[in-house]
């Protein structure tokens, strides 16, 4: 339904147009070090998100792939991956 390799904009690469609009990130190295193929978050309030459309509508069985390096920021933080639904 759609590919994300966040590689330094939110595009869905799988030609189906459901492009991510991205918030607070910064362009950075991947796992090979090959600059600008991957997305920092900075812990606060950095996302990709996605246009409510109904090809993600994931009722269903579904599923998700990431790849991440995980840095703790603190005991008392919350952190998401993947949520769906409007976040206010």
């Amino acid at each position: 339904v759609a590919y994300y390799p966040l590689d330094a904009n939110g595009l869905d690469q799988s030609g189906n147009g459901e492009n991510g609009i991205l918030r607070n990130v910064t362009s950075t190295s991947n796992r090979l070090f090959q600059d600008g193929k991957a997305l920092y978050f900075n812990g606060t309030n950095s996302t990709v998100d996605i246009p409510n459309i109904s090809n993600l509508n994931l009722a269903g069985n579904f599923t998700i792939s990431v790849y991440i390096m995980y840095a703790p920021l603190s005991i008392n933080s919350i952190h998401c991956i993947f949520s769906q639904g409007k976040n206010n």
